[in-house]
């Protein structure tokens, strides 16, 4: 061999993606279950994986979108999914089984929303009538935490939750509720919302 200098040896790591397991999220829905999650990388498609809680058996549905929306439902039934990335028709990793109970809308008060940026998670909802503000209630699942605070305005319909008061990697659920008179300690009264799930990353 000949005497020249040689080239520093790299070492390059690739990572799998097929390990990466999507991030899932269940919501009800007026007529329905809204299963939506993160993209995963190199992905060509994801299959759905459905059943009732209390059967053994799962269904299952493929789909090239983030979301699916199951539309077979009963009243006060808790149902399972469970979402997999696929890749070229390779199967990856599974997320975590995700439960939900579903229960008609005229069970709860205004409808909700909740969606995230990367600074933080904004939740809005609808305007009650006759109601004097609002109690915004939040849960962190990962951290079995729970808070409460109430909103004293008319106008306001959405707040902004920062990323100071919200963990990264951590899955959090949203209601609110409004508020029919001016007593902090008195009775809300009004009917919570449908709960709202968001993972912040």
């Amino acid at each position: 061999m000949g005497s020249g200098a040689y080239s520093d040896v790299k070492t390059i790591i690739f990572n799998d993606v097929t390990k990466v397991k999507p991030m899932v999220t269940v919501n009800t829905r007026w007529n329905g279950i809204a299963v939506a999650w993160d993209a995963v990388p190199g992905a060509t498609g994801y299959r759905v994986f459905y059943r009732k809680s209390s059967e053994s058996n799962w269904k299952s549905a493929d789909t090239q979108n983030t979301y699916y929306a199951y539309l077979n439902v009963e009243n006060y039934r808790e149902y399972a999914f469970q979402v997999q990335a696929l890749f070229s028709g390779q199967g990856g990793a599974y997320s975590s089984v995700m439960y939900i109970e579903f229960c008609p809308a005229e069970d709860y008060g205004t409808a909700i929303s909740a969606s995230k940026s990367s600074s933080g998670v904004t939740v809005k909802w609808n305007p009650v009538s006759g109601a004097k503000g609002y109690r915004i209630w939040y849960y962190d699942e990962d951290n079995d935490y729970d808070d409460e605070f109430d909103i004293y305005s008319t106008s306001i319909t959405s707040y902004f939750f920062t990323s100071d008061q919200l963990d990264k990697g951590h899955y959090y659920i949203f209601s609110v509720c409004p508020i029919f008179n001016n007593s902090y300690w008195g009775d809300y009264e009004g009917e919570w919302s449908a709960e709202e799930m968001v993972y912040f990353n």
